[in-house]
């Protein structure tokens, strides 16, 4: 239980820098949500090995692989619906 708590209060501080180095650069609301939202299972390259992926039962799926199969276009809508439910 402790190593789950540890690993979120690092996972919390990295999300801390990259915001405040996103905010120094140009902003990118997108890279924003990602970074607060998803890296932590999905991980900052979207390949499925955040640093909290392991304490999953289900691995996390590679993100970057959806947009290769939609154009290299990344299908926000479908993710979306995806994760709330209303599309499996």
């Amino acid at each position: 239980m402790a190593t789950v708590a540890l690993k979120w209060l690092i996972v919390t501080g990295v999300f801390i820098g990259f915001k405040a180095s996103v905010w120094a650069q140009e902003l990118d609301a997108g890279k924003m949500e990602f970074l607060s939202s998803c890296a932590a299972c999905h991980g900052a390259d979207g390949k499925g090995k955040g640093p909290l992926s392991v304490e999953l039962k289900i691995a996390p799926d590679d993100l970057t692989v959806l947009a290769k199969k939609n154009g290299a276009v990344f299908p926000v809508n479908s993710v979306y619906q995806i994760i709330d439910g209303r599309r499996l």
